[in-house]
C-alpha cells in the first residue's frame, strides 16, 4: 500500500531520517484527535511523522499500527506489525495491534504468536483476553470467545463481540452489540460488522447503508468493497456491484 515504503524507512530502517515539524508527542495529541474524528488518514500521517521523530520509541509505532487498522490498511499495519513485534517484544500495544491485524488477515499463526507474547509481558491485560478470544474465532469455538469478549474492556472488543455472535448465528444479538457500543476509533470496523448482521438478518438496504459508511472510514479496506459487491449484487445492482468488484481488485494490486 501507499504508506508501506515510507514506514519501513522511517519506522523500522536503521538509517537517519529528517525530522518531521512538531514535537512527537504534539503530534501523537493531534493524531489521537483526528482518530477520535474518524480521520483516518489525517491519523496515519501525523503518526508517519511522529515515527520518524523517534523510531525506537514504540508507542508512536502502536498507534501507527491502529491507526493503519483504522483506515482499513491491513496489509500495510501487518508489513509494520511483523517487524514491530520484533523490535518491541514487550509492548503491549504493538503486540495487540499486532495480534488484531493478524485476526482481520486469518492469520493464525500470527495471531498465536501476538498472545504468546502478550501472555508473556502480562496474561491480566484486558487485551490480552481479547487476543485469547480471537483465537477461540479462529478455531471456530464462538461460545469461548462470547464469553471471554463479555468481560473484556478492551478497545474494539464489542466489535469482536458481534463478530462471535454472528458466528453463532444470532445476528440480532449481533446487531445489538454494535448499536449500544461507541467505537470513535474503529467507526469503520463497527459499521463494517453492523452491515454484516443486518444483511444476516435480511435487511440489505440497511446493510448497504451501514456499508458505505464502513466505505467512507476504511477507503483502502478491501472487503468493505466485497460485502458491497455482494449486496448490491443480490439487490439487483449490477453495475455498482461491478465498480466494487473493480475496486476491490484495484486494491488488492497495490498491497505489498
Amino acid at each position: 500500500m501507499r504508506f508501506v515504503a515510507s514506514i519501513a524507512a522511517a519506522c523500522l530502517a536503521t538509517v537517519p531520517v529528517l525530522p518531521a515539524q512538531g514535537s512527537a508527542d504534539e503530534l501523537l495529541r493531534q493524531a489521537g484527535r483526528a482518530l477520535q474524528a474518524n480521520e483516518t488518514a489525517q491519523a496515519v500521517r501525523l503518526l508517519e511523522q511522529a515515527v520518524e521523530l523517534d523510531s525506537e520509541d514504540p508507542e508512536p509505532v502502536a498507534q501507527l499500527l491502529e491507526a493503519l487498522l483504522a483506515a482499513g490498511d491491513v496489509q500495510a499495519g501487518m508489513t509494520l506489525a511483523v517487524q514491530a513485534q520484533q523490535r518491541f517484544p514487550d509492548h503491549v500495544g504493538v503486540q495487540y495491534w499486532f495480534g488484531v491485524g493478524a485476526h482481520f488477515l486469518g492469520a493464525e499463526p500470527f495471531l498465536r504468536l501476538a498472545l504468546r507474547n502478550l501472555d508473556d509481558v502480562n496474561p491480566e491485560d484486558p487485551r490480552t483476553a481479547v487476543l485469547r478470544s480471537l483465537l477461540s474465532l479462529a478455531r471456530h469455538e464462538p461460545r469461548e470467545a462470547v464469553a471471554g469478549l463479555e468481560r473484556a474492556g478492551a478497545p474494539m472488543a464489542r466489535v469482536f463481540l458481534a463478530t462471535a455472535l454472528l458466528q453463532l448465528g444470532d445476528a440480532a444479538a449481533a446487531e445489538r452489540a454494535l448499536r449500544e457500543t461507541a467505537e470513535p476509533r474503529f467507526e469503520g470496523r463497527r459499521q463494517l460488522a453492523l452491515g454484516q448482521a443486518l444483511a444476516a438478518q435480511g435487511r440489505a438496504s440497511e446493510a448497504i447503508e451501514a456499508l458505505r459508511a464502513a466505505e467512507r472510514s476504511m477507503p483502502a479496506s478491501v472487503e468493505v468493497q466485497l460485502e458491497l459487491a455482494r449486496l448490491l449484487e443480490a439487490t439487483g445492482d449490477q453495475a455498482g456491484a461491478a465498480e466494487r468488484r473493480a475496486r476491490a481488485e484495484r486494491l488488492r494490486r497495490a498491497e505489498p
